[in-house]
């Protein structure tokens, strides 16, 4: 009977054993269970990272944490399958910045990442990221109600782990700049104020607006540009690229532009020069332009197309070669300049400096105006003309006399210089017959 007994409890084991695999096999598989548990997990920490705002301004640092490690109790996994204690331990083993100077990162601990704003201004970095998982477990199989199981622990196995890595791009939050191309006259002021047209619009790292007056914007400005400017004004016409950059919080960020200059509304005083046969537009004498400034008019000599320092002309040495003069028409009733004595008159000799003798035209080369005064201009070959918004007129057939009065004007179309004619359209050097034209364009 005895041996019958044995015999049926070996058959039992046998069928158990059959029916129920060891621990050993379900520790085989248990890493994907804990995979498929924590994958989500890891999954969340990455959408943190990726939607992560980082530093508008250099020092900045923000800090990403994975959520803690599960660990699981009486679990059961199937009918036979309990776990009695499963742990999982995860780490973070390294981060990379693929540009540290805009966004450095660093495994603070082995469950956090920390991101530091830096000085670069790289508008988008990427980061990768390697994750470890390992496991720990207590394992226990069969039939609980009757106590038969067998017990496993991950004592005596190896560490088990599973790496996952991620790289992601993280967008940098440098704010905005955007400038354009802007167009300039001869004469106008080089400041902040007339550069600004250049600029469109400026944000800054935290999306508020930003003027061109904060102090953080400014310009890129090339010497062949500088050396165009004289006295704070563009002294000669200028087709060069110029550059905004704005130093925002989160960084420089530059935009091109391109500013352009014309006559505007001028009187020019060229010189025929010919040259084999092509003559010369350098404005031998200048070009002398009307600017309005806060509502009141000025008379800037300017050097017109080129800013050069030669003679006059080097034809006429030692001889008369041009003249300006500015008469002052205010409370006189007698328009006839014939005893009239010019507020400002300035002549050279063909062989003197271009620059010298634009410098005597008053104070850093402008003369305030009023309105209805007389501009005269005289040269000895009569190689004059005028602009009116930048569209030249050439007065080289009124040679007889040399010399052409213009009244500066603010007509409602600014047509400002005109030359003074009579009614039937011959220049009067001498005597201003009224206002005897009309503004048309």
């Amino acid at each position: 009977m005895k041996k019958i007994l044995n015999l049926l409890l070996v058959i039992a084991l046998v069928i158990t054993s059959v029916a129920f695999p060891r621990p050993v096999e379900a520790a085989r598989s248990y890493p994907n269970l804990v995979r498929s548990k924590t994958e989500a997990q890891w999954k969340d920490f990455i959408q943190r990272l990726k939607a992560t705002k980082v530093g508008s301004k250099a020092g900045e640092e923000v800090e990403v944490s994975l959520k803690p490690s599960p660990t699981f109790k009486e679990e059961r996994v199937s009918g036979n399958l309990v776990i009695e204690v499963g742990q999982v331990a995860r780490e973070i083993v390294e981060v990379k910045s693929s540009d540290p100077e805009t966004l450095s990162a660093k495994v603070v601990n082995k469950s956090t990442v920390r991101l530091k704003r830096g000085f670069g201004t790289n508008s988008k970095v990427s980061i990768s990221v390697k994750y470890k998982l390992a496991w720990k477990f207590d394992l226990r199989m069969g039939s609980i109600s009757s106590f038969q199981y067998y017990t496993e622990n991950s004592n005596g196995y190896p560490a088990i782990e599973t790496e996952f890595s991620e790289s992601m791009e993280m967008k940098i939050p440098l704010g905005f700049l955007l400038a354009r191309n802007a167009k300039y006259v001869l004469g106008e002021k080089w400041n902040t104020a007339s550069r600004s047209r250049m600029m469109v619009s400026a944000t800054d790292a935290d999306g508020s607006p930003v003027n061109y007056s904060d102090s953080r914007i400014g310009a890129t400005i090339p010497d062949e540009l500088s050396k165009r400017i004289k006295n704070g004004r563009i002294d000669a016409n200028i087709d060069s690229p110029v550059g905004l950059f704005f130093k925002s919080s989160g960084g420089r960020i530059d935009s091109p532009g391109k500013a352009t200059s014309s006559y505007g509304n001028a009187v020019v005083l060229r010189g025929f020069e010919a040259q084999n046969g092509v003559e010369s537009i350098r404005d031998a004498a200048g070009a002398f332009a009307l600017i309005e400034e806060d509502g009141s008019p000025k008379i800037i000599a300017t050097s017109g197309a080129v800013n050069d320092n030669d003679k006059i002309h080097q034809e006429f040495p030692g001889k008369f070669y041009v003249e300006t003069a500015l008469f002052s028409m205010n409370n006189v009733n007698d328009l006839s300049l014939a005893d009239q004595n010019p507020t400002k008159v300035i002549t050279a000799n063909g062989d003197e400096k271009k620059q010298d003798f634009l410098d005597r035209w008053g104070s850093a080369r402008a003369m305030s105006v009023n309105y209805g005064d007389v501009f005269k201009a005289k040269e000895a070959e009569g190689k004059i003309g005028y602009t009116q918004a930048s569209n030249y007129t050439s007065l080289d057939t009124y040679q007889q006399p040399k010399e052409i009065f213009f009244e500066v004007t603010n007509c409602q179309l600014k047509c400002n210089f005109l030359p003074m004619k009579t009614s039937d359209g011959v220049f009067q050097p001498k005597t201003l017959r009224g206002r005897l034209f009309s503004c048309s364009m």
